[in-house]
């Protein structure tokens, strides 16, 4: 005989309660091993206690159909039902409008089946929809779960599209592991919830003997799938609250659809996920006590063709809606006589692009079945950044790109679009003009080289005097900016003949350039002794230099006409134009020497007597003239001391007799 305690809520129960608790178990007959114990005190909620075939505890709450605590404390009230109109609805349900629930003296019916038994828990209106809650728990062999069944009928005259969560859909029911949940297995081989999964199984410390492993089936291959999943964080505060919702459904007028879900506990993780993954193909004993014409209206779950579908004949009791005696799903009557609909797996060629067995708004194929493109509006899980539809935009900021960077990609640096927290954006990925890969204003000091922009180079500093001028372009001599250290000087220009040479060096004689202070500047070239040189004054080669050049016979280092050396730089003699005194010169005319009366005569040593028939001088008018200077007017014509006086008055008495003849 099995024994059924009569459990109270553990979040208010006291030490009374606990007595009562210990004191209230009831033997279940045999044949049912389901009853229901109604509330008693301050508990004033009724529930269902069954035990499956693999021995463990579900106790149903008669109000909102939720799992008191299960088997050694798995679950917390858990496992409401929320329907509503707000597809939007990110919150939690409302309690009374959009959670399903009965009242608290609500018995339900229950009905023994082939295997187990069903516990109509009843049917509440929410937003002028009967939904209806049934829980089957199978009593024999070893097979274990609670298999809930969720009908929501429409019995207005147009259709109500709805969203159905189930689970943790307002501020209470959770599960009893606390928070320490985890999820440890999916179908997906991963621990991450996620819209469209199929089943996943929760623990609270995996491998230890605590709280049992719970598997949870959601859906199968084929069917409208899981929307979102979630496990703590999202919606709700902590980590043993977990709820999923369902695509959006059409409720048709005066028609119904049905959500099919299983729990399972197990004392492993391995053997939840292994009673979770067979529950994805129900057997006939799984579905016993749901009939053909309901099984039709399951939204979730995919199951077997009636028997006599596609024999041409319709038979509703078997759950045909529809039969064109054939076996092939790519018509407008499926393979299990079903019509074709998005989201059942099947492509109607006639109606559909494309059609990948559910009516997730992620994927390649929309809800539509259509074949998902940038700007459907819907964004692509692992192919899409966003997609705002109509508002995609490749010119406006911050907007989802419609064909930049593949399309439905989210603004970006280098779209060519100035968004939010950029500084500029030429639309190119060339790191080196006016505006940076990072979408910052490129500017002289940066440092960043940017050639676009005529940088030669960027220290990232103001500086005016290295190698990378303050306007970023390479330190050269004549840019007019001293380089210290490197350059003397620099005067920006390319004359090599000033005061700063064009290597930027201080101009000094001996360097090879021809300073404007220099005649010559040969450099090493520059010497003293030799003929013709650049002397080493960087003065040019020429008489009184004391070096024999061309063109001259002597040099005696001076330019005196009072040696043997004429300032000429040729051997004093008598005609060179030039008085060498030490030589016994009184006079020297040059070429006139001799001719001239009055003049110096050919021996350089006296003057020409004037002629016999010159009168008196006192009427002479005397005219410009070298009055006797030497050729070169280098202290010659007149001879010195008393030479040249005489020279001079004879040059008086020539003008007279000139002046006599005229």
């Amino acid at each position: 005989m099995t024994w059924l305690p009569s459990f109270v809520r553990p979040a208010t129960a006291g030490i009374g309660s606990l007595l009562l608790l210990a004191l209230s178990w009831t033997p279940l007959p045999a044949e049912a091993q389901c009853s229901f114990s109604a509330g008693s005190g301050s508990f004033t909620t009724g529930r269902w206690g069954c035990t499956d075939g693999a021995g463990f505890f579900w106790d149903i709450q008669s109000d909102f159909g939720d799992i008191e605590n299960g088997t050694r404390d798995a679950y917390d009230g858990w496992g409401q039902l929320c329907v509503t109109r707000d597809l939007g609805l990110t919150t939690a349900c409302n309690t009374v409008t959009e959670t399903w629930s009965v009242g608290t003296t609500s018995r339900g019916t229950m009905t023994t089946l082939r295997g187990g038994t069903e516990i109509d828990l009843g049917t509440d209106i929410l937003d002028g929809l009967r939904v209806t809650r049934r829980v089957f728990v199978p009593h024999g062999g070893t097979t274990g779960y609670a298999r809930f069944v969720e009908i929501i009928e429409n019995p207005g005259p147009a259709a109500v599209t709805v969203k159905v969560r189930f689970g943790t859909t307002g501020t209470a029911g959770t599960l009893g592991c606390d928070a320490s949940c985890s999820v440890v297995e999916t179908d997906a081989g991963g621990t991450t919830l996620a819209g469209g999964l199929l089943w996943f199984v929760v623990d609270d410390f995996p491998g230890a003997s605590t709280d049992p492993a719970i598997g949870m089936v959601m859906d199968n291959a084929g069917r409208d799938a899981t929307r979102d999943v979630s496990l703590g964080g999202g919606v709700f505060a902590s980590t043993d609250t977990v709820d999923w919702e369902y695509e959006s459904v059409t409720v048709p007028a005066a028609g119904r659809v049905a959500y099919l879900h299983f729990q399972v506990q197990r004392d492993s993780v391995a053997a939840a996920a292994t009673v979770a993954r067979g529950l994805m193909t129900p057997t006939p004993a799984d579905l016993v006590g749901i009939d053909f014409g309901l099984q039709a209206d399951i939204r979730n779950f995919q199951f077997d063709p009636p028997p006599n579908c596609g024999d041409g004949v319709l038979q509703p009791a078997e759950g045909e809606v529809c039969d064109d005696g054939n076996t092939i799903s790519e018509d407008a009557c499926t393979r299990f006589c079903r019509p074709n609909v998005c989201g059942d797996g099947f492509v109607d060629p006639a109606a559909e692009a494309c059609d990948d067995g559910n009516r997730l708004e992620t994927d390649d194929c929309t809800s539509a079945c259509e074949v998902a493109i940038c700007g459907d509006g819907f964004v692509r899980a692992g192919v899409e950044d966003c997609d705002e539809g109509a508002l995609n935009s490749d010119t406006d900021p911050d907007a989802c790109r419609a064909t930049l960077g593949g399309g439905c990609v989210l603004a970006f640096c280098t779209d060519g679009v100035l968004d939010t927290g950029e500084g500029c954006d030429d639309g190119n990925e060339v790191d080196d003009d006016a505006c940076s890969n990072t979408c910052v204003s490129s500017f002289c000091g940066d440092g960043v080289l940017q050639p676009g922009i005529g940088e030669e180079c960027d220290d990232g500093n103001s500086a005016n005097d290295d190698a990378c001028t303050a306007v970023c372009l390479d330190a050269t001599c004549g840019d007019g900016i001293l380089y210290t250290g490197v350059e003397e000087c620099d005067d920006g220009n390319s004359d090599d003949g000033d005061d700063c040479t064009n290597a930027c060096t201080r101009a000094v004689c001996g360097d090879g350039v021809l300073a404007s202070s220099e005649e010559c500047d040969d450099g090493a070239a520059n010497s003293d002794v030799d003929a013709d040189a650049c002397r080493t004054s960087c003065d040019a080669a020429g008489c009184g230099d004391a070096v024999v050049d061309t063109g001259e016979t002597c040099d005696d280092g001076n330019t005196s006409a009072n040696d043997a050396c004429n300032p000429l730089c040729q051997p004093s003699t008598c005609g060179d134009g030039f008085v060498w005194t030490a030589g016994g010169e009184t006079c020297d005319d040059g070429a006139s020497n001799g001719t001239v009366a009055l003049g110096c005569n050919a021996g350089c040593d006296g003057i020409v007597p004037p002629p016999a028939d010159m009168g008196p001088t006192s009427d002479m008018t005397v005219t410009t003239g070298d009055m006797g200077m030497a050729p070169g007017g280098g202290g010659g014509g007149c001879a010195a001391g008393s030479a040249g006086g005489a020279g001079a008055l004879a040059g008086l008495l020539l003008l007279g007799w000139r002046r006599r003849r005229d």
